[in-house]
């Protein structure tokens, strides 16, 4: 592999990083792109008149249509993000001319990516997915998984002096 476009999703952003082997710093990966879920940022807001006194106490049929509606509502959301980031990915592997993707999320987003990721599998572009929940971590920490998957050589790291 000499470039790659990796993503990196969770439920409220996604990091997009370039990966070239033929960088100068040490092939490192580049993050390029920073999306975030508009609809995961401010779920507290849209629910807030919701919150506090339109339960019921005892588990009426209340409660369980409130937390079926705030579902339904956060699944749309989450529907919406996946395409944006697909989109994301398509523009970017086309305008940076890169042929290899790897898109790494938890199991239920990455369903959610998959609805939508027919655009990334056409022939000349390969695409792999890595089903962790692992977007929290730093850069250097993706990096070392990723070259423990074998999806990307190992960073190299600088010998300390003796």
């Amino acid at each position: 592999m000499k470039r790659a476009c990796i993503a990196f999703v969770d439920a409220t952003r996604a990091r997009i990083c370039e990966y070239d082997e033929r960088n100068a710093a040490g092939h490192e990966m580049n993050e390029i792109a920073d999306l975030v879920s508009p609809g995961r940022r401010h779920i507290g807001e849209v629910f807030e008149d919701e919150i506090g006194g339109n339960r019921t106490g005892g588990g009426g049929s209340q409660s369980t249509a409130t937390d079926d509606h705030r579902q339904h509502f956060v699944g749309q959301r989450d529907q919406k993000f996946a395409r944006d980031v697909v989109s994301e990915l398509e523009r970017i592997a086309g305008e940076r001319q890169l042929t290899h993707i790897v898109i790494v999320a938890g199991p239920r987003l990455l369903g959610d990516l998959r609805k939508y990721d027919a655009p990334l599998r056409r022939e000349g572009l390969q695409l792999d997915e890595v089903e962790r929940d692992i977007a929290q971590l730093s850069n250097a920490q993706l990096h070392d998984h990723l070259a423990q998957l074998g999806l990307i050589p190992p960073r190299q790291r600088i010998a300390a002096a003796r």
